[in-house]
């Protein structure tokens, strides 16, 4: 025969506390993904108030996902900057075909960076600044 009388949870103090991750929640919040991270920091909070209802189960399950949705932030910024690191790496030969194929854009560029540079003669000693103009003009794709 079973006996199906429930166990009553063991008082407080005897079962530790589940981890929060409330400080990995505000860090994810600040520096990943501010809507995820903010879902974390909520479940982290709901932690120590269940552990302190005495509702370990609960607690416990508060603690998985706050741990959830931590990774969810920290997965979706690196995601997201391997997209930016890879777009940026297949956009360098579209641009600098751009550039050797339109002339009035590369001296446009030119042009800025010869302004800009001349801008800063205070700062550049004047034995330098024709040299590096001419370093700075050198790197544009498609020459002069």
């Amino acid at each position: 025969m079973e006996n199906n009388t429930p166990i009553p949870p063991p008082p407080p103090g005897t079962v530790p506390c589940p981890n929060s991750h409330l400080v990995l929640s505000i860090l994810t919040t600040l520096f990943c993904c501010l809507p995820t991270g903010i879902i974390a920091i909520v479940y982290s909070c709901q932690v120590n108030s269940l552990y302190n209802a005495n509702n370990l189960p609960e607690a416990e399950n508060a603690s998985k996902w706050a741990l959830r949705w931590n990774i969810v932030s920290i997965v979706s910024v690196a995601v997201l900057f391997l997209i930016c690191f890879i777009g940026s790496i297949a956009a360098f030969p579209i641009i600098e075909e751009a550039l050797r194929n339109n002339p009035e854009l590369r001296q446009s560029i030119q042009s800025e960076v010869q302004r800009e540079l001349h801008n800063e003669l205070d700062v550049i000693p004047a034995g330098m600044r024709d040299d590096i103009i001419e370093e700075a003009l050198d790197t544009i794709p498609g020459g002069r």
